[in-house]
């Protein structure tokens, strides 16, 4: 299921989203699905522990259309049913290119004696302790091949006001409608737009974490946030038959806006990671519907005609768009020589600099390697499977901070799990799960799910392993970012803590449960309209500062509390025990 409000995933028969807490009525198709088919997302408390952010996501839009900017998203309401956290896990450790180990470049072998036996001995073993130490070693320090986020923002309509809060302390209120927003891979770095009461003249704010500073102004904008929050491309324009044919794009980065160009399409643009190119359509001729496309990386350069953009690495290095027809390609660059067709469908996900896209038709998945031919996956793609707090920015996909696809895991629209080796082929991990997506653990290779209500856990990097049942008659679960311990519900709202095979722990009785784990490994849920937190079998039911009234509803991620009192208040806590109003 998938929640009609922020298009977070959702338990089956779940009856309120656990990220932003709007009722939900009935089930969607998974297949059918497209999170990135324009709209605007409103997360707070995201699936799995992410970053939290009124997060505008740019639509696929045929050159030429009129469509009017969408709608701002409502501000979340209370459920009223307790609701399991939806996993988003999945990683596995990154392999460091290889060191040079050959001799030094211009020395000379110098004859050695043959040493006696028991010196050999003596130095065979050094030298394969030191090789152990070694693997050790890098073991410990290599980097993992995923990027967590490391901060968060709260941004949110209270009244006729924007509210912005941040983890590191930054507090502003600004007068108008919130209407679109964005936050930087690492959650360092935000973006937003608010309007004025009559969405006449609108303001674009920009934080590299501290105060927002007004970064540009116009009687209408929409923009786009560089992954890496450097840069925000933004466009300007006019009412008018012609205004979405005829805007202005604008580069925002070091604090001052540079014009890129005039005569652009309002819905066709999109920025690279790094913040320095920018991919727009520009020429757009509306006796035909024919256009131009161009990249931008301190100068503009034709890339083709009639190629809508989708997104754009850094340097322009690839360039994906659709036709005119909606097929989508990649090439590289401005070599329409190179240009791959990748076929119809939704992008589902771009690892971190964009040089690989996983992407689907509905029953069948693709993924493309550095620009080059797609290769079939198994099923459709529903979404990646990445731990607590790994990265990821939104543009006309979601871009994961994720330096490959390679040995990694997804969910399936029918609900297996694969595995993309590191040959990039698929390989089926598991058939058939239910009751919510999977979880990786931080290990990369510890994929936990429901299946039959029963939670089981295996290891997905080892082909043919066997599945170990942790419990039975489940009505969702949330485990710790390490997998070692879980924390699931009942049919009667009992909440449980297990450490790995040992016997479960009653935590009592939840009307409201946070669709993630603060910090990795403490739980939040109501119990008589009392807000009570557990970090393993131990329950804090007192100490937390700030709310007045009864709790209805509570949602946390890696870095935040979010809760909603009975009269609507709501109230966010970046260490899980003093809480502030952000919106009534």
């Amino acid at each position: 299921m998938i929640c009609p409000n922020c298009g977070a995933q959702l338990p089956q028969n779940a009856k309120f989203c656990g990220g932003c807490g709007t009722p939900v009525k009935e089930e969607q198709p998974r297949a059918a699905q497209d999170p990135y088919d324009g709209g605007r997302t409103a997360i707070d408390a995201p699936e799995g522990g992410d970053t939290v952010v009124y997060e505008g996501r740019q639509p696929s839009v045929t050159p030429g259309a009129r469509v009017p900017p969408p709608p701002a998203a409502p501000d979340p309401v209370p459920g009223d049913a307790g609701a399991w956290g939806d996993g988003d896990g999945g990683r596995a450790p990154y392999a460091p290119d290889s060191a040079y180990t050959g001799a030094t470049y211009g020395q000379e072998a110098k004859k050695k004696l043959p040493l006696p036996p028991k010196k050999l001995t003596i130095i065979a073993g050094c030298a394969a302790a030191a090789i152990i130490a070694a693997i050790v070693l890098v073991s410990l320090f290599k980097p993992s091949k995923y990027t967590k986020t490391k901060s968060v923002a709260i941004i949110a309509q209270s009244a006729d006001e924007v509210v912005f809060i941040t983890k590191s302390g930054a507090k502003a209120a600004f007068d108008g409608i919130y209407e679109q927003a964005s936050l930087s891979m690492d959650g360092t770095k935000t973006a937003f737009l608010i309007a004025d009461e009559d969405y006449e003249e609108y303001t674009l704010y920009y934080s590299d974490g501290g105060t927002p500073k007004r970064a540009a102004y116009g009687d209408n904008m929409r923009f786009s946030l560089a992954a890496s929050g450097k840069a925000a491309a933004y466009l300007t324009w006019d009412d008018g038959d012609d205004s979405y044919t005829d805007c202005t794009l604008y580069i925002y980065t070091g604090g001052k806006s540079t014009k890129i160009a005039s005569g652009v399409h309002s819905y066709n643009f999109c920025i690279s990671p790094d913040g320095k190119t920018v991919a727009y359509v520009a020429k757009y001729d509306s006796d035909d519907g024919d256009f131009v496309a161009y990249i931008w990386d301190g100068k503009s350069s034709e890339v083709g005609k009639n190629k809508a953009p989708v997104a754009v690495s850094d340097g322009g290095r690839y360039f994906y768009y659709r036709n005119k027809d909606g097929t989508l390609y990649v090439q590289k660059g401005a070599r329409d020589d190179t240009k791959q067709r990748l076929g119809d469908g939704r992008v589902g996900a771009f690892n971190r600099d964009l040089s690989q896209v996983i992407f689907d038709n509905g029953d069948k998945s693709y993924i493309s390697v550095k620009g080059g031919e797609r290769r079939g996956l198994l099923g459709g793609y529903y979404r990646l499977i990445v731990p607590y707090g790994t990265q990821q920015a939104y543009s006309s996909g979601i871009i994961y901070g994720v330096s490959s696809f390679a040995n990694s895991f997804y969910e399936s629209g029918n609900g297996n799990i694969v595995r993309i080796t590191g040959k990039f082929a698929a390989e089926s991990v598991v058939k058939s799960i239910s009751g919510g997506s999977p979880y990786l653990a931080d290990d990369g290779k510890t994929l936990l799910y429901i299946k039959n209500d029963d939670v089981y856990k295996i290891n997905g990097m080892r082909p043919g392993a066997e599945a170990t049942k942790l419990a039975s008659d489940v009505e969702g679960f949330i485990p710790t970012s390490k997998g070692d311990a879980i924390y699931y519900g009942d049919d009667d709202e009992e909440v449980f803590y297990q450490k790995g095979l040992a016997k479960p722990k009653s935590l009592g009785d939840a009307e409201s449960v946070a669709s993630g784990l603060f910090e990795g490994k403490t739980l939040f849920f109501v119990e008589d309209g009392e807000l009570r937190s557990a970090t393993g079998e131990k329950v804090t039911s007192s100490g937390f500062k700030g709310i007045d009234e009864d709790v209805s509803y509570v949602g946390a991620s890696v870095f935040h509390v979010s809760v909603t009192d009975e009269e609507n208040v709501k109230y966010v806590s970046f260490d899980g025990k003093k809480f502030e109003v952000y919106a009534e």
